[in-house]
């Protein structure tokens, strides 16, 4: 459930960044290596009854790499980026995957532009 979740807030990212940037590659793969929440998942919540789903709250962020490619299937850009709160003050107002939605967004900004460079 989770990972479609982040799968789909990282497609909308990326298309919003490619449109912003005018690239348009004809294919890009995205690894989340890393992501971890602001607040418990319905998974967490069900596997420790102890955590409470508004008062739990915990540094998040994510890692990614993406690779893009053009229609013959040749590289036209990489991308390792990763981003990670580093203060629990920032996290008190956020949702589940606030921090991950945000490395989302910067990362998607950054490809775009790396694409646009190249």
């Amino acid at each position: 459930r989770e990972g479609g979740v982040l799968s789909e807030e990282i497609i909308e990212d990326l298309d919003k960044a490619f449109a912003k940037a005018g690239v348009n590659p004809a294919r890009v793969d995205v690894t989340i290596n890393n992501a971890k929440p602001n607040r418990p998942t319905f998974e967490q919540l069900r596997d420790r009854p102890g955590l409470d789903m508004f008062r739990s709250i915990s540094i998040g962020g994510m890692d990614l790499t993406g690779v893009a490619y053009d229609a013959d299937g040749n590289v036209i850009g990489e991308l390792s980026y990763d981003w990670f709160e580093t203060d629990i003050r920032h996290v008190a107002p956020a949702g589940t995957w606030t921090d991950a939605y945000r490395a989302s967004d910067r990362f998607s900004r950054k490809l775009a532009k790396t694409l646009k460079g190249s």
